[in-house]
C-alpha cells in the first residue's frame, strides 16, 4: 500500500457521520489501547527518503520488541518514491520495522538504506515517521523524553522545512554506526535482527549520558561505550581482535567528529543541503574501517572461524499465476551445504520450500505477497530476510547487501 493523503472534506464527513449515528468504533486512532479497531498509519521513511522498503507492524514478543521478521498475519506495505508509506493495523501490540529499500545520495546514486524502527502509534498521533530517531526511541523508550528536550523526535528529518540540528546530529551518528556494522559485502552484523539489536546498545548508551545528547561529548561517549559492548558480543558481530576493535572505535570517533563539524548543535538545518558534506565526512571514517575489516576478514578466515550465511538478494518473478522465488546467499560453507526455508504472508503452498529456488502456484496478483527465506549453514548460523511483490507488479528484487 502506498502513502495515502486523506482529503479533509471526506474526513469531516466521516466524523459527522460517526456523531450522527452514535458509533464508537470509527476507524483511525493509535495503538496502545485494547481495541480491535483498524489503525490507519501513515508517514515518511526518512534518512533521506527511503524508497522501496518493506514496512510492517511487527507483533511484540516477550522482549518488548518483535522478532524483526515479517510473519504471517502482520500488516505490511512498501514505501513509495518519496518515502511515504501507509498501513492498516488491526492489532495494538506492535513495533514498526523497515527492511531494504534505497536512498539517493548527493551524487544521485541509489544506495542501501538502514533498517529502522518506530514505536506503535500513540493516542492523538496523526503521523508516524520512521527514522533513526524513532529507531532509538523504539529500542529505548526513555529516550522519548530526552530527545523531546531538543525537538520533535517523530519529525520528518528529511523535510525541506528543516529539522532541529541537534536531532539530525544524533540521527546521522546512528546511521554512521549502522554503516560501520551493517554495510559492505561482509558486514560485521550480518542480519537485520543483529543490526537493530546493536543499535539498541547505542540507544542505551546514549540514554545514560548526563550531558545534552547532541553534544560531541555525548555522541562520542555513547558510540564508544556501545561499540565496547557490541564488538565483544559474538551473538551480534563476528569475532574481532582487540586491535581491530580499537581501530573500528577510532573510525567511529572520526565519523562523529565529522558530523559535528558539519551540523551545529542548535538551530534548524535541511538535511539535503548538508548531505554532500556529511557523506564526505562519513566516507573518511568508513574508508579506514574498510581497510581494518579487510585485514580482519583475511585473518579470521585463516583462523577457521565460521561466518554467518549472508543473504545477498531475493528475487520474485510472476509468470501468469506462478511465482518464482530465488535467493542468493554467501557463506564460508559450500553452497550445497546450506539449508533453506521459505514462508509467505498468506496461506499459499510453496513448491520446493527448502530450495534456493522455490515457486508458488495460483498466485492472486490482486492481493500481493510477502515472502521470507531463512538460510542456515551446517553450524546452525543463519540469516533471514523478507521481500514483497506489490499488488499489480510482475517482478521485484530486494537487495540486502551493498553492490547488488
Amino acid at each position: 500500500m502506498g502513502f495515502r493523503k486523506t482529503k479533509l472534506p471526506h474526513l469531516h464527513g466521516c466524523l459527522l457521520l460517526c456523531l450522527l449515528l452514535g458509533l464508537t468504533a470509527c476507524g483511525g486512532g493509535g495503538g496502545g489501547g485494547g481495541t480491535a479497531e483498524t489503525s490507519g498509519i501513515q508517514g515518511k521513511l526518512a534518512q533521506s527518503y527511503v524508497k522501496g522498503a518493506l514496512v510492517w507492524a511487527d507483533k511484540v514478543e516477550a522482549n518488548g520488541l518483535g522478532n524483526f521478521t515479517r510473519d504471517t498475519g502482520e500488516a505490511d506495505s512498501k514505501s513509495d518514491n518519496s518515502g511515504g508509506y501507509g498501513l492498516d493495523v488491526t492489532y495494538t501490540d506492535y513495533v514498526l520495522v523497515t527492511s531494504g529499500g534505497t536512498v539517493t545520495n548527493s551524487s544521485g546514486e541509489e544506495v542501501p538504506a538502514a533498517p529502522m524502527l518506530a514505536p506503535a502509534v500513540s493516542s492523538g498521533q496523526g503521523t508516524t515517521n520512521i527514522t533513526p530517531l524513532t529507531t532509538l526511541v523504539a529500542l529505548d523508550p526513555t529516550l522519548k523524553a530526552k530527545l523531546s528536550n531538543l525537538g520533535d523526535w517523530n519529525a520528518d528529518i528529511a523535510s525541506n522545512s528543516g529539522v532541529n540540528s541537534g536531532l539530525l546530529r544524533i540521527a546521522k551518528t546512528t546511521e554512521s554506526l549502522w554503516q560501520v556494522l551493517g554495510s559492505g559485502t561482509t558486514p560485521l552484523a550480518s542480519t537485520i535482527e543483529r543490526q537493530l539489536k546493536s543499535l539498541g546498545k547505542f540507544a542505551n548508551a546514549l540514554s545514560a549520558q548526563s550531558v545534552s545528547l547532541a553534544t560531541e561529548t555525548a555522541l562520542q561517549a555513547a558510540s564508544s561505550d556501545a561499540l565496547d559492548v557490541i564488538l565483544s558480543d559474538v551473538s551480534l558481530v563476528r569475532s574481532l581482535s582487540e586491535t581491530e576493535k580499537s581501530s573500528i572505535k577510532s573510525a567511529m570517533n572520526i565519523a562523529v567528529a565529522g558530523i559535528v563539524s558539519v551540523l551545529p548543535e542548535t538551530g534548524t538545518v535541511v538535511e539535503s543541503q548538508q548531505l554532500a558534506a556529511l557523506e564526505s565526512e562519513q566516507a573518511n571514517a568508513l574508508d579506514s574501517i574498510d581497510s581494518v575489516l579487510g585485514n580482519a576478514t583475511t585473518i579470521t578466515l585463516g583462523g577457521g572461524v565460521n561466518f554467518d550465511p549472508i543473504i545477498r538478494k531475493i528475487e520474485i518473478v510472476l509468470d501468469n499465476t506462478t511465482l518464482t522465488l530465488t535467493v542468493e546467499a554467501d557463506d564460508d560453507s559450500a553452497a550445497e551445504q546450506l539449508n533453506y526455508l521459505w514462508t509467505t504472508s498468506t496461506d499459499y503452498t510453496i513448491n520446493d520450500a527448502n530450495s534456493s529456488s522455490a515457486s508458488v502456484n495460483e498466485y492472486n496478483p490482486a492481493v500481493g505477497i510477502s515472502v521470507t527465506v531463512k538460510v542456515t549453514d551446517p553450524g546452525q548460523l543463519y540469516d533471514r530476510q523478507s521481500c514483497s511483490l506489490p499488488i499489480g507488479a510482475t517482478t521485484n528484487t530486494c537487495p540486502f547487501i551493498e553492490g547488488n
